[in-house]
């Protein structure tokens, strides 16, 4: 029957192959209405039948509510609770019996309204939506009861985004689903920090324990925090009963932490949960928060474990750690692969951390754990942690050289594979991987493997992307050092980039780490610079299990110039002989390498070298009896590598260090010389992007980046640039390759190349100028003397990539006896269109060139010391030779070896005969005879007289020669030790005194005159007076240097004479006086300034009263008696004052109290005050009142003087409407009364100061 049953199976399966058509899926499920406690959906089907399963968002098929067949094609699903998310599955049955797969999950939501505990929302529902994709705008959608504000700048959305943030946020969705919440900024921009998410109301209902679980992703550095509240209906505050604070995740695919929260202190009530996401700053965009798998539901009542991580692994064990829950015991599962929770084995540990042990090497794990309270009543398992642990340690002797078929090399920007129990900590952004890479970075990482070998591999950093922040781990497998005695360690680095920071090694024997060894920043200078040693002792570790952990960092996160690379790593019993280190070349020549080395030992060492890729074994052996030491006997322009060791006496030799390469300086060729780039240096780019290709060894080219020469066969890359094939119409040729905007121009050097075999050398090449941006192929020669231009070759020969190449010939007869190289440069316009072609380069002999000898030579405008020649040309370019009279011209003769017609001779010498020669130079050394010779002399020297006059002040002289004509020359002699030439010259002596000055005048051809004169100079000369006045007169003291007489001049008129004068004026007023100080030179020096004479005027004044009653006193003022004044200022004593010599003045108040200055004045500015009573001037004060205050009116705050009422007054002060005043203070001033102080608040008006006999009248005003 069994049997039978399979073959009906079979035959069923089959059945339904041969009918064509399999029972497909419903398609096209959506929502068609939906109430707060029921959903009805819609699909489509071809099928008669369908069966629809659904339960809360997340549920597995199968634990779900699933309807019966139906033939309807929409389905209500009732009962269900408010605000709540539900999976839909639908599934068809067909005609042949045969059903369907369940289609894909549909995930909608009940309308709002109150949910109940166990409630879940994984935000995968079709209410919750995404932001659109650019170029629309909007923030997606919420259903209503998941309130979030702001909805724009930053603030809470559903993943995925329309641009995805690599340095933020988690890469995917918790569950492996499709969205999850998250706190981003929407669009671009945003000024506000805090963004908030509410979920619906929640009814706790009867649960005792309930608790919020949820998993959070917080990777971003501009991430503040994440506070979770929770407010119970009815409650006016939010309570926060969590805040995770800062980043949490290292990076996007960090996994996910969860967060379980007990709501206990809300057991009973109906809650709404809000986060609430910070960033750090308005500015960032590096603070995506997200939150998924949200949990509210029955706990246990026993607060659950938290912070569950691993702390390492052996082999067989693993160690984790955790905070404690509220249980008193801890228990935790694990198992290999995936487990669930309370699955695999279940131990309980009684410490923390604790381990698990039993574990199998090399094996993926997970665990979770849980807290017990009381007997059968444990917290939820927390979890998992996933790990694995290690493989069985490697026994040493251990060697790694990353050239196993295990490591594998990635594809572009893909981690490749590493062999056995080595790990990095990330495989995206920048990681650890084999090398060398697919595609090498420019400017960064090694340019082969240490040990170069058929298919030799490294391993390196790579940067694929800019994730994972600056670092990056490297982790060795476990190593047993237990059986070596003084275990060492040495690897090899290499350290090319500027932006790399560092590399530094770790070591762990168990869950920590202890640094060993660092170094900083870049340490080589090029991709091709050796690599370095690293030797580490390891004695401290002996008989330990230890493991090796390398960091490589970099500056910053957006560079992709930080490739570090390690390569044969070797764990070692430490020699007896110790080997050197710090192998370097010192030097270089055609036939020799100097190296040097860093050595614990002594003479001799031993060096052995051959080919790349020897082994020393096979190596020429040669002694060194010095460090450094020099390799002789090598070929020129070949690659080396060399090995060193160190010899010990009866300890032996150590190790070999290296290979260290070197290429010896290439060896000048000799023409006849020809190149046609067909050999295999010449390599053709393989078309990568950083690929030059290969060149000739003793060639070179000064770019290999956007515009260089490079080898090619056939047609170049571009279409409208560069030929199809070389010259000959097959084989390589050179070509400039345009790889960018710049350079503008590119170079290729060829060797240095002897051209003394040919006596009459050419160069020849072919070249091909397609392209309208090329503007020309510049060729240029160097013997030694610096570059010189030979030909230029221009565009216009070729119009396509098909035309014919051109021959070129540069003629080199000049330098027949050289050792040249020449330079080919490209130089283009800015664009693409400038590929250069250059092929069959050659140097072989050429017919000599002739030169024809000048025809005329003439000498005109003779001088005593000169002449004009003048000579035919028919190069444009000659060389003369002139000499005395008989002297055979040459090439040692020959005085203007680039003379033009004419030429003008100078320096000759007076009444002597010359001859001169001429002969043509048509080319660099291709000269024609000579021409000549031509006599002419020259004419006699005229003589000459010396003269000169000076002037000038003080110590300095301007000396002017006198009569001179042009050409004379002048030389002087100061009388003081110094001497000059010109004319004219200013000298300036140290001291006054008297000089013989001389002269001596030479003309151009060598007559000569003599003039000595005597002259006198002084000191410096300065002129100041000061004056002191008394009355109309005036003393006054000069004050100079080195004056030898004065002369006034006193303003008035007077004139005096001497250092001291006095003078008395006539008069007062203001007088220029100057003074004129004099030497023997003749030198004068002038001071002036005002003199102010004046007599002082004295005040004086009397009083006359001229009538007194009750409207006050009318006095009259006579300062008659004041002595040489002319102006007369009074001041009345009652805050008025007045002018002229007899003024009258009205008081308000009569009264002999008043105080009155008068201040008197002078035309020439001088004054006297003085100040007195009218009782003073000897008035009578009989009949005038006695009863009096002043001033009045009075502003309020002022001091009202109150005369003839005693010292402690008894008045009564009233407004204008009767009402008494308070807050005044009274002052005693003694015999001139009492003083009112008047309140500031006090308002303007009219006031009575009533006493027993007199009523007082004042006002107030503002």
């Amino acid at each position: 029957m069994m049997k039978r049953y399979f073959l009906l199976v079979l035959i069923l399966s089959f059945g339904g192959g041969f009918s064509g058509k399999a029972c497909s899926l419903p398609s096209t499920v959506s929502l068609a209405s939906r109430t707060t406690t029921s959903i009805t959906i819609s699909y489509a089907s071809s099928a008669g039948y369908h069966q629809v399963e659904y339960g809360t968002l997340g549920f597995v098929v199968g634990n779900g509510n699933r309807s019966s067949w139906v033939s309807a094609t929409t389905f209500l699903a009732s009962g269900l609770e408010p605000s709540t998310g539900y999976d839909f599955y639908v599934r068809d049955s067909c005609s042949d019996g045969s059903v369907s797969a369940w289609t894909p999950y549909y995930a909608t939501s009940t309308l709002c309204g109150v949910a109940v505990i166990p409630w879940f929302e994984n935000f995968d529902q079709d209410q919750m939506t995404p932001q659109p994709s650019w170029p629309a705008t909007g923030s997606g959608s919420f259903p209503n009861c998941w309130p979030r504000n702001p909805t724009a700048g930053y603030g809470w959305v559903v993943n995925p985004v329309p641009f995805p943030n690599n340095f933020t946020g988690p890469s995917a969705d918790h569950s492996g689903r499709s969205k999850y919440a998250l706190c981003d900024v929407i669009g671009f921009s945003g000024t506000n920090t805090a963004a908030t998410l509410r979920t619906p109301q929640i009814s706790l209902g009867s649960v005792a324990s309930p608790e919020l679980s949820f998993w959070y992703h917080m990777f971003g550095t501009g991430i503040g925090s994440l506070e979770v509240q929770v407010k119970s209906i009815g409650a006016s505050a939010w309570i926060t009963v969590k805040t995770i604070t800062g980043q949490q995740q290292s990076s996007s695919t960090a996994a996910w932490s969860n967060e379980v929260i007990s709501l206990s202190a809300f057991a009973g009530d109906t809650i709404m949960v809000r986060f609430e996401g910070v960033r750090n700053s308005t500015f960032t965009q590096m603070a995506d928060m997200a939150i998924d798998d949200i949990h509210v539901r029955p706990g246990t009542g026993c607060a659950a474990p938290a912070n569950f991580q691993l702390l390492g692994t052996t082999s067989t064990t693993a160690t984790l750690s955790w905070l404690a829950g509220g249980g008193s015991w801890t228990q935790v599962g694990f198992g290999t692969g995936t487990i669930n929770p309370g699955g695999g084995t279940i131990v309980t540990v009684s410490s923390n951390p604790g381990t698990l042990t039993g574990l199998s090497p090399n094996t993926a794990y997970q665990a979770y754990v849980r807290d017990s309270c009381v007997l059968g009543s444990s917290s939820n398992w927390i979890g998992p942690v996933n790990f694995t642990t290690d493989c069985i340690p490697e026994t040493t002797p251990y060697i790694e050289n990353f050239d196993g078929t295990s490591w594998i090399i990635g594809t572009f920007g893909q981690p490749g594979t590493l062999q056995g129990c080595w790990d990095r900590n990330t495989t995206a952004g920048y990681f650890w991987t084999p090398g060398p890479p697919a595609f090498p970075g420019w400017n960064t990482g090694p340019s082969g493997d240490h040990t170069p070998a058929l298919g030799g591999k490294y391993i390196y950093t790579e940067t694929s992307g800019f994730l994972n922040g600056t670092s990056t781990l490297l982790t060795s497998p476990a190593i047993d050092l237990a059986p070596l005695d003084t275990p060492e360690l040495s690897f090899w680095y290499h350290l090319y980039g500027a932006d790399i920071s560092g590399l530094s090694l770790a070591i762990s024997t168990g869950s920590t780490w202890t640094p060993l060894w660092s170094v900083s920043s870049q340490q080589q200078t090029a991709s091709t610079s050796p690599w370095l040693e690293a030797i580490i002792d390891l004695s401290d570790y002996a008989d330990d299990t230890i493991k090796l952990r390398w960091t490589g960092t970099k500056s910053t996160a957006f560079t992709a110039a930080a490739d570090i690379a390690l390569d044969d790593l070797h764990v070692y019993e430490r020699p007896s002989c110790p080997k050197p280190s710090g192998l370097t070349i010192t030097g270089k020549t055609a036939t020799s390498v100097s190296l040097s080395w860093t050595s614990t030992g002594s003479a001799p060492w031993q060096i052995v070298y051959g080919t790349p890729g020897f082994t020393p074994s096979t190596g020429t052996l040669v002694t060194a009896s010095s460090n450094p030491f020099t390799v002789t006997g090598l070929t020129g322009s070949t690659p080396y590598q060399f090995y060193l060791r160190d010899t010990c006496g009866i300890s032996g030799t150590s190790q070999w260090i290296g290979p260290l390469g070197a290429t010896t300086l290439c060896t000048q060729t000799s023409a006849p010389w020809s190149e046609d780039f067909s050999g295999a240096e010449w390599a053709q780019s393989s078309g990568f992007w950083n690929d030059p290709g290969d060149i000739g060894l003793c060639w070179s080219r000064s770019d290999t980046t956007n515009y260089f020469w490079t080898p090619r066969t056939g047609a170049t890359t571009w279409p409208n640039t560069g030929p199809n094939s070389g010259a000959g119409g097959s084989g390589k040729y050179l070509y400039t390759h345009v790889a960018g905007t710049s350079p503008l121009f590119t170079h290729i050097t060829t060797p240095w190349i002897d051209l003394t075999p040919v006596d009459t050398p050419a160069l020849y090449f072919w070249s091909h100028l397609y392209g309208s941006n090329i503007v020309n192929l510049k060729v240029e020669i160097n013997n030694g003397s610096g570059w010189t231009s030979l030909l230029t070759v221009l565009p216009g020969d070729q119009t396509g990539k098909a035309s014919a190449w051109t021959e070129q010939i540069a003629n080199l007869y000049a330098y027949r006896n050289d050792t040249v190289r020449f330079r080919f440069t490209g130089n283009r316009s800015s664009g693409w269109w400038a590929m250069i072609g250059l092929d069959d380069i050659s140097v072989e002999a050429a017919p000599p060139p002739t030169c024809v000898t000048p025809t005329t030579l003439s000498a005109a405008g003779i001088t005593p010391t000169g002449a004009t020649l003048s000579f035919s040309t028919l190069s444009g370019l000659s060389q003369l030779a002139v000499g005395p009279s008989g002297f055979a011209p040459g090439f040692s003769t020959m005085t203007h070896p680039n003379a033009t017609s004419p030429t003008v001779l100078t320096g000759l010498t007076s009444s002597t005969p010359y001859d001169v020669y001429v002969r043509d130079s048509c080319n660099p050394g291709l000269v024609s005879g000579w021409k000549g010779g031509l006599t002419f002399t020259t004419q006699a020297c005229p003589s000459v007289s010396a003269n000169f006059n000076y002037n000038g002040l003080v110590l300095t002289r301007i000396f002017t020669a006198q009569g001179g004509t042009t050409g004379n020359s002048y030389a002087w002699d100061f009388g003081d030790g110094t001497a000059g030439t010109g004319s004219p010259k200013t000298h300036t002596y140290t001291t006054p005194g008297t000089y013989n000055v001389t002269l001596i005048v030479t003309n151009g051809c060598g007559s000569a005159d003599t003039l000595t004169i005597p002259i006198t100079v002084c000191g410096v000369l300065s002129s100041s007076y000061t004056s002191m006045v008394a009355g109309l007169s005036a003393a006054f003291t000069a004050v100079g240097v080195g004056a030898s007489g004065y002369d006034w001049e006193f303003g008035d008129g007077a004139t005096g004479t001497g250092p001291n004068p006095i003078h008395a004026y006539g008069a007062s007023g203001l007088y220029t006086a100057t003074l004129r100080a004099y030497n023997a030179c003749g030198d004068t020096a002038s001071f002036s300034t005002t003199v102010v004479i004046c007599n002082l005027p004295t005040a004086e004044w009397t009083a006359n009263i001229l009538w007194s009653n009750g409207s006050g006193m009318n006095v009259q003022f006579d300062a008659g008696f004041s002595i040489g004044a002319n102006s007369y200022t009074w001041y009345f004593g009652d805050g008025t004052q007045g002018a002229g010599q007899t003024p009258t003045h009205i008081y308000a108040i009569a009264g002999l109290f008043y105080q009155v200055t008068l201040v008197v004045a002078n035309d020439c500015g001088g004054s006297d005050t003085l100040t007195k009573s009218l009782t003073a001037v000897g008035l009578d004060d009989s009949g005038l009142p006695q009863v009096g205050l002043w001033p009045n009116p009075i502003a309020p705050g002022g001091r009202l003087h109150v005369q003839g009422i005693g010292s402690f007054p008894h008045v009564d002060i009233t407004d204008a409407m009767g009402r008494s005043m308070s807050g005044a203070s009274w002052v005693t001033l003694g015999a001139e009364g009492v003083v009112l102080e008047i309140p500031l608040d006090w308002p303007s008006g009219l006031y009575f100061l009533r006493t027993e006999d007199d009523i007082l009248r004042f006002a107030i005003v503002p």
